[in-house]
């Protein structure tokens, strides 16, 4: 199963190798292609799990002093970063916050 996960997952169009701090650009470049060369670009396999979820609305009403025992997850599609809604979203992620039970 996991020699089949990573056929179906590791290949070059897939990954993406980020450097941060004081490094050289070219030393980096080497590396990666020194440990990459032999990944291939594109996969023959078909790739699982790449449906869309379903999003269903819902309304959730709790009383105040109930929080400490529900267990909710709330998710959001978020747009990527080339979307024209990004910098929409992020003002709505900043308006939210993040929910602290203390």
């Amino acid at each position: 199963m996991v020699v089949d996960f990573h056929r179906r997952n590791y290949f070059g169009e897939n990954v993406v190798v980020v450097g941060t701090g004081n490094i050289e650009h070219q030393q980096l470049v080497d590396l990666v292609e020194q440990h990459f060369a032999n990944l291939p670009r594109k996969t023959n396999m078909p790739i699982h799990n790449q449906e869309k979820p379903v999003f269903n609305p819902g309304l959730l009403m709790i009383r105040d002093d109930e929080m400490i025992n529900s267990s909710v997850g709330v998710f959001y599609d978020a747009p990527s970063w080339k979307d024209p809604d990004f910098y929409s979203f992020l003002l709505l992620q900043r308006i939210f916050g993040n929910y602290a039970i203390d």
